[in-house]
This record gives C-alpha cells, structure tokens and sequence, in this order.
C-alpha cells in the first residue's frame, strides 16, 4: 500500500474544496474525494503554470497575502471567495480565449489527460464530448486511449 498522510489547510481552503465537491455532486451527479480534487487541481495549475507563468505567480500571491492578512487578523474576508470573485471571469483569457464549448480546447484537455497518463479522465472526456468533436477526432482519440490502456497493461 502506498503512503499517505494528512495535511492541515486552512478553513478557507476547506471551504473552496467542499464547495467545489458539492458542485460537481449537485450539478454533475459524481462524487469525489478531495484528494482527487486536489490532484485535479495540481494538475491544472501545473498546466496554467507552463503556459501562462505570470497570471498564475499574480493570483498565489494574492492567496498567500490575503492569508497572511487573515492569519494576522488583518481581514475577516473568505480568501477563495475574494478570489474568485476577482479573478474568475478572467481566468477564460487563460484557456487562450477558447470557450468551454470549444471543440479544440475539449480535444487539448484529452490530449493533456493522455500525456499525463490519466485514461479514465480522458475517456469520460472524450465521451461526454463526442457530438462536440466530430467522428473522425473521436476515432482519433479512442484509438489513442485504446493504445495507451494496452501498453499500460504490458
């Protein structure tokens, strides 16, 4: 059995990540646990990170100083609140302006998952997308996610 361990976060960061996993069992109908949110969020802001440095190292900033300004008694105000308040409508400039909708930022999403080695995510991706992507892109993909099952089980 792997290792594990306990981590201690603020109750500001408990909030974001309960309110994030009510979201997806209210809105979406699917459970997790959240270290699974915290692993999909790593993953995410790895991504964000290599392409889109300075947005990303502005907005931890900000988290760490509205912390440190709360852990001083400096502000009573919730920090993910504050911060998405601020920086949520803005946070589509770094998809590189494609919309949820778009088919391409769905098929740069799978393709992430892939190369990350994530193919349960991939594949629910690529399903709840297949009117989005057009048959031959699914194909694609599906044969793509098939290969890297295969070598996985090697």
């Amino acid at each position: 059995m792997e290792e594990s361990s306990s981590i201690k976060v603020t109750p500001d960061a408990y909030y974001a990540l309960k309110s994030l996993k009510k979201i997806f069992k209210e809105k979406y109908g699917r459970t997790y646990s959240i270290s699974d949110l915290i692993v999909v969020g790593n993953l995410l802001t790895l991504s964000m990170l290599e392409t889109n440095t300075p947005v990303i190292l502005d907005i931890t900033e900000e988290a760490k100083l509205l912390r440190l300004k709360k852990n001083r008694g400096e502000s009573r105000s919730n920090i993910f609140e504050t911060l998405k308040q601020e920086h949520l409508p803005k946070l589509s400039t770094l998809l590189g302006g494609k919309s949820r909708d778009s088919p391409s930022l769905v098929i740069d999403i799978i393709n992430t998952l892939l190369d990350e080695e994530y193919l349960d995510a991939a594949t629910l991706v690529l399903f709840e997308h297949k009117n989005m992507i057009g048959d031959e892109t699914f194909k694609e993909l599906s044969a793509r996610i098939l290969e890297k099952q295969v070598s996985k089980k090697k």
